[in-house]
This record gives structure tokens, C-alpha cells and sequence, in this order.
């Protein structure tokens, strides 16, 4: 289970119930961040704390944008106070996010972007579980908005880095089924399933 919007939380069934995976440095949730410097990519926290260094190079909001395409009138109005730079994508009506990585312009889609940071959460829930291969997920995105063009990129970002989508819940949902599935029936004594 993945949780997406702007900071991402990630869990597992196991030992009989929903437990958090923290990332790297022992938190639950990591804020979605990724600033691309000259040798290396930084997520989360990380990130986020080197933003007044590498303004330009430090993306965010990015899994709002997903699905949009350049002439959309919300992605025209916030580019104004971002700092990183956004481009028309000169073979398709979206758009491209510019920046300096490894010493070179680089342009990345959204679902570019995206992926980094699905491969980087695929990457530590391995870790967390004893190097198993996560294949198979449920994502959780907030319920507004899920229109089509963002389900399609979301996917697309997930098969880019190896992921199977099982299924696509809202947030609410998701949360009510993971607090279910670790409660306690005390009507009848035995754990909701």
C-alpha cells in the first residue's frame, strides 16, 4: 500500500496486520521532495531541508501535475511561484520540468519524476522487508482529483519502475480499511478481517 499525495506513506500486511514502513532515517512519513544536484538525487527530507541551496533543482507538488497538460489553467497559475522551471514539451501539449542534473540541462515529464520517487519507496520497503521483490501494490490517492489522465499517468509511473498496481483506492478508504483491519471486534471478541 502506497499513500500519494504531497508526502507518501507506505505499509505491509504482515504478522496480522497494517504496519507503517519508515524510510531511512526511522520516519513514517516522507515528504515528497526530490532535488537533483550534480551527483546525486536527494529525496524526502533531504531534499526538502537543501531547497533555499538548490532551488531550482528541488521538485515538489509534482504528483499534482500529473495528468495535466500545459494550457491547463490550475498548472498556469502555481507555476508563478515555483521556483523550478516549467517548459511546453514540444511534441505533445504537456509539459516538461527543467533542471541542471550532473552538470547538464535535463528535462523530466511528471511521470518521470514520479517514478524516481516510486522507485525510491519500492527501493526502502525492500529493505524494510529483508530485500523481497515488491512486485504488487494498492495505491491510495486523494479523492479529488481522480480524474482519468492522472489514474493513467499514475499507472504509467508504476510500470515504469516494476510495479503492479492491484488497485486504486482513495485516501479515506484506504485509511478506514487499514484502522478495520487493526481493530478489534470487542462485540464479539475477534479481530475485524
Amino acid at each position: 500500500y502506497i499513500y500519494l499525495p504531497c508526502h507518501n506513506c507506505f505499509s505491509v500486511w504482515q504478522n496480522d496486520k497494517v504496519e507503517i514502513i519508515p524510510n531511512e532515517i526511522g520516519e513514517n512519513i516522507t515528504p515528497s521532495y526530490i532535488s537533483l544536484s550534480d551527483n546525486q538525487i536527494l529525496f524526502g527530507k533531504e531534499a526538502k531541508n537543501i531547497i533555499s541551496k538548490l532551488s531550482k533543482n528541488t521538485l515538489y507538488c509534482i504528483k499534482r501535475l500529473i495528468g495535466k497538460n500545459y494550457n491547463d489553467k490550475e498548472l498556469q497559475e502555481q507555476m508563478k511561484y515555483w521556483p523550478f522551471e516549467i517548459i511546453k514539451d514540444s511534441n505533445s501539449e504537456y509539459f516538461k520540468i527543467k533542471v541542471t542534473y550532473n552538470q547538464q540541462e535535463s528535462k523530466y515529464t511528471p511521470i518521470e519524476i514520479l517514478t524516481m520517487l516510486l522507485e525510491k519507496i519500492k527501493k526502502s520497503a525492500s529493505n524494510f522487508l529483508g530485500g523481497q521483490e515488491i512486485k504488487n501494490v494498492i495505491i491510495t490517492i486523494p479523492v479529488i482529483p481522480l480524474y482519468r489522465s492522472y489514474i493513467c499517468a499514475l499507472k504509467e509511473a508504476c510500470t515504469a519502475c516494476g510495479l503492479n498496481v492491484l488497485s486504486i483506492l482513495s485516501n479515506t478508504s484506504a485509511a478506514a480499511f487499514a484502522y478495520g483491519f487493526n481493530t478489534i471486534n470487542e462485540k464479539n471478541g475477534r479481530e475485524v478481517k
